[in-house]
């Protein structure tokens, strides 16, 4: 898959080539100088300019208003009382101006939506992959306790996820990446059929069918940040991996079967911390489980459970692990070592 140029690079490129364009004859002679050896300095940098030229064009056809202001010619020989500094000055202006207008542009999303569900409720959003439709559309089914939020943009579109899990079954195009952002880094995709969960401490991505590559953050993420926590990791069907604090466990074969299986109410864990399952089943009951030591929190959890017996799962913990539950006054359940 075809890594998408940075947009901090993209950026540098429009203002090279945005001046190089309308500004006066010397400042655009040399805009031109420095964007040629700026696109020599990295394979980076010149996806990002050809990225930036694509848009350029682009904003000159559904936007010319924009491009055209600036196409007229600074009189030289205009009123004595205005310096050459000045003039070179406005066409400086008119080229940051241009600039700003075209980082605008890219940045207005055409499409904007949030969706929320509640303690075991799942829903599933259809979303447009074009602001006037058109298309299949990207479908999202969400778990419970999720909430997310969808925006489309010109070059690309992304999804938050703030809380919970979705499955992402994702139309291609190449020209909009997708991508979804959460604590502990951003996923790409072009076209597949993955999850991304976020219940407390640990994030975990899981692909069904396809190509994802998944960015890490740092270890000082306390949200989507444009810092990398290490190299990308490249999933694919039946492949997931876990984000926890910063660190990034190694990718692990799944059954394509435990993707997402609470789209057919079941619960499915696969050696799996206790601490981890337990977000992902109270998101299912009406009073949450609870541990009392990082001992039971570490405990291994294999199995599948349907969703709809969550409020009764205290019981199964009970049959295959060394605990005890106990009912406390507000109706939540403690577990606890034998």
């Amino acid at each position: 898959m075809q890594q998408v140029p940075d947009e901090g690079l993209i950026d540098q490129a429009l203002s090279l080539i945005a001046t190089s364009e309308i500004a006066t004859a010397r400042a655009a002679r040399q805009a031109a100088s420095r964007l040629a050896a700026w696109r020599t300095r990295t394979p980076q940098h010149e996806a990002a300019y050809i990225e930036a030229v694509r848009r350029w064009k682009l904003l000159g056809v559904v936007a010319p208003e924009m491009r055209e202001h600036f196409h007229q010619d600074i009189p030289l020989t205009a009123d004595r009382g205005v310096s050459r500094r000045a003039l070179l000055g406005w066409g400086a202006a008119g080229a940051c101006t241009a600039l700003l207008g075209a980082g605008w542009y890219w940045r207005q999303p055409l499409y904007q939506a949030s969706y929320e569900t509640g303690s075991g409720q799942l829903a599933q959003a259809q979303v447009p992959d074009r602001a006037q439709g058109g298309g299949l559309g990207t479908r999202i089914d969400l778990s419970a306790r999720t909430r997310l939020t969808v925006r489309l943009y010109r070059h690309e579109r992304v999804v938050e996820l703030s809380h919970g899990e979705a499955l992402f079954t994702v139309t291609p195009d190449t020209a909009r990446p997708f991508r979804v952002r959460t604590r502990g880094g951003e996923v790409e995709v072009v076209g597949t059929v993955f999850t991304v969960s976020d219940r407390g401490d640990t994030i975990s991505l899981a692909v069904e069918e396809g190509h994802v590559r998944f960015h890490p953050a740092p270890h000082d993420a306390h949200w989507y940040t444009v810092k990398r926590g290490g190299p990308p990791l490249d999933l694919r069907a039946n492949t997931a991996v876990s984000w926890r604090g910063g660190d990034v466990e190694p990718v692990r074969r799944i059954d394509p079967e435990s993707v997402a299986a609470w789209r057919n109410g079941w619960l499915w864990f696969d050696n799996q911390r206790l601490d981890e399952a337990l977000p992902a089943i109270n998101a299912f009951r009406s009073r949450p489980l609870t541990t009392g030591s990082p001992a039971v929190n570490a405990l291994r959890l294999t199995g599948r459970f349907r969703s709809a017996d969550a409020d009764g799962v205290q019981a199964l913990l009970e049959a295959i692990l060394p605990l005890r539950a106990e009912t406390r006054a507000n109706g939540d359940v403690a577990l606890r070592l034998r």
